[in-house]
């Protein structure tokens, strides 16, 4: 695949990583645009030229840290994952120390987390063990790390304020469709102060005021005689009759809707594509993109080994994987100090999991969980080691020679 994009331009490849990153953010589209930017990864077009490009692309399709975890997008997010470690270990220059940093955390999310969804134990603890260890390197947390967590989710909501906004303004991605109700207010106004200075009825406003209204009639007569000088005029009517017949009524043509705003993530990339190749940073300079700092991406780091944990929850309820998550739930209390405030609360209901779940073992299963846990083979199976079988070959299920009559 490398050699097939080789001769591509590179303000093609920007262009296209522009595309990509206003739709790979969405969940519907994540598939086909995850494809599209491997292919630009494995072939070798994205380089170091579009690293900021690149880097505001995969900030955007780890926007949402649960769409990782989805089960119909983990496998592509894994494949994602893949292709930027190959390229990475072919092009080590291809990011900057900040960015290989953080995508170190984009990687536990969208691969070790999702490399826990397997059905081999050997994987599945083989997977718990790196999660352990990582977690064992972490330096233990303190107010700095409290900051910087604070500081991150201040972002996040300045982020989406300005959306808001623009809804609110009519200025969102419904373009002119926003900006109806605004026309239909000054008319409402307008309407409002006419039936306060007269006592005629005001216009109707709404599908009625599509219609044509009589106060305009003259504006229209006037038009045609206006312009009857012009050459276009003399041609459509050499006799000069449109001045003495009554013109028709013409409807003033609707005004375009504006085009609707780029994406975060498309502004973002394009921002980054006119600051022009060749910029390393960690997002303080124009066209650069914004990096974690060192604080934040500790803070993050934490965050994914976390939601690591939340997605070990799903898997207790497997016999075979039980042993395995409670362990690790109690590896994460026993380094409890490595999270923060609210990290450690999601590792406290953790551990309520856990022990209610040990008190529910130790009562006992019902006979309702039995029958779910069991197949019916297994039940079946159950129910023939209790039955009698004759030792001495005599016909009859308990072997008392019973059916002999009939048989002969």
């Amino acid at each position: 695949m490398r050699p097939a994009l080789a001769h591509v331009c590179p303000s093609q490849v920007s262009a296209a990583l522009v595309k990509i990153g206003g739709h790979i953010a969405n969940p519907d589209k994540f598939v086909k645009a995850a494809g599209l930017l491997r292919q630009l990864i494995d072939g070798g077009a994205a380089g170091r030229q579009h690293r900021e490009l690149l880097f505001e692309v995969i900030k955007a399709a780890f926007s949402d840290l649960d769409a990782a975890s989805d089960p119909g997008l983990r496998r592509d997010y894994m494949r994602l994952c893949h292709s930027l470690d190959k390229r990475q270990a072919a092009e080590p220059g291809l990011f900057s120390r900040p960015q290989r940093a953080q995508l170190e955390v984009y990687r536990v999310l969208g691969f070790t987390q999702n490399e826990m969804h397997t059905d081999d134990s050997f994987v599945f603890n083989k997977v718990l063990g790196r999660i352990k260890e990582a977690v064992e390197a972490l330096p233990p947390a303190d107010e700095a790390d409290e900051e910087a967590q604070a500081e991150l989710q201040a972002g996040d909501d300045s982020d989406s304020e300005p959306g808001a906004e623009e809804e609110e303004a009519g200025g969102g991605s419904g373009g002119g469709g926003n900006k109806r109700p605004e026309v239909k207010q000054e008319q409402d106004q307008e309407g409002g102060a006419g039936a306060a200075g007269s006592d005629e009825v005001p216009a109707a406003v709404g599908p009625d005021a599509a219609a044509p209204q009589l106060p305009q009639e003259p504006e229209a007569r006037e038009e045609p005689g206006a312009g009857a000088g012009s050459e276009e005029d003399v041609e459509a009517d050499p006799f000069g009759l449109d001045s003495l017949l009554p013109a028709p009524k013409k409807k003033p043509a609707p005004a375009p809707p504006p085009p609707p705003p780029p994406p975060a993530a498309a502004q973002a990339a394009a921002a980054a594509a006119r600051g022009g190749p060749g910029e390393e940073g960690a997002g303080g300079g124009k066209g650069r993109s914004k990096v974690w700092s060192a604080a934040q991406c500790l803070v993050m780091r934490r965050q994914a080994f976390v939601e690591c944990l939340i997605t070990a929850k799903s898997l207790h309820k497997l016999q075979w994987a039980r042993t395995s998550v409670e362990l690790l739930v109690e590896h994460f209390n026993k380094h409890r100090d490595r999270f923060t405030g609210q990290q450690q609360l999601a590792i406290d209901e953790m551990v309520r999991f856990v022990r209610d779940s040990r008190k529910a073992r130790a009562a006992g299963p019902s006979s309702k969980e039995l029958n779910r846990d069991t197949t019916s083979f297994e039940r079946a199976r159950s129910e023939w080691s209790r039955a009698k079988v004759s030792a001495r070959g005599k016909v009859g299920a308990q072997g008392d020679a019973k059916a002999n009559n009939w048989l002969g």
